[in-house]
């Protein structure tokens, strides 16, 4: 049997109970499909995913996640995966793509360092790869920190299926072009 406990009313904790319920309250709101549907939720339209001959898409994301949708978006789009790190990597996976009359797409694990190797690389388009099964306050913050670097494109939303509240992707501001195949 569980014993139920509550604060008395002058040791009641205001403030992130408050946040949490209205935050429950908004990501419930936006993962409701009829919502989306009738448009009561603003969320941006999407850009395709650049396929232009030596256009160089970057996915950034965790580790993982980064790499599995480069990997995808590479085979549903046609695009080239490629290995790139610096500036030097991404002016040869340019040309690799030109010679090769496709765009090319690679991942990047966001990490410390990853900051100053996306600003060097000079994407053409960026999209975070975000796991909606994941705290959404821990993918705001590194989300963030990428919009700090780089304008972000899209996101490339994994994980749907693990979580209840799939449409708190929305809640970054950022749109969803991308999903993963179920």
């Amino acid at each position: 049997m569980c014993k139920r406990y509550s604060l008395p009313a002058e040791e009641a904790r205001p403030g992130p109970l408050t946040n949490a319920a209205e935050f429950l309250a908004a990501a419930a709101a936006s993962s409701s499909p009829a919502l989306v549907a009738r448009s009561e939720i603003d969320v941006p339209a999407p850009p395709a995913v650049l396929t232009g001959a030596g256009d160089l898409v970057v996915v950034v994301g965790r580790p993982g996640d980064a790499f599995r949708v480069a990997a995808q978006m590479a085979s549903s789009f046609g695009l080239r995966s490629v290995d790139v790190d610096d500036r030097r990597s991404a002016i040869l996976a340019r040309a690799e793509g030109v010679n090769g009359g496709t765009a090319v797409v690679t991942a990047l694990a966001w990490d410390g360092s990853a900051a100053e190797a996306l600003r060097s690389m000079s994407a053409d388009q960026v999209w975070v790869a975000v796991d909606v099964g994941r705290k959404h306050d821990d993918t705001a913050r590194w989300v963030e920190e990428v919009r700090v670097v780089s304008e972000v494109a899209a996101a490339a939303v994994v994980g749907e299926a693990d979580t209840a509240t799939p449409g708190t992707v929305h809640l970054l501001g950022v749109p969803v072009g991308w999903r993963e195949s179920l």
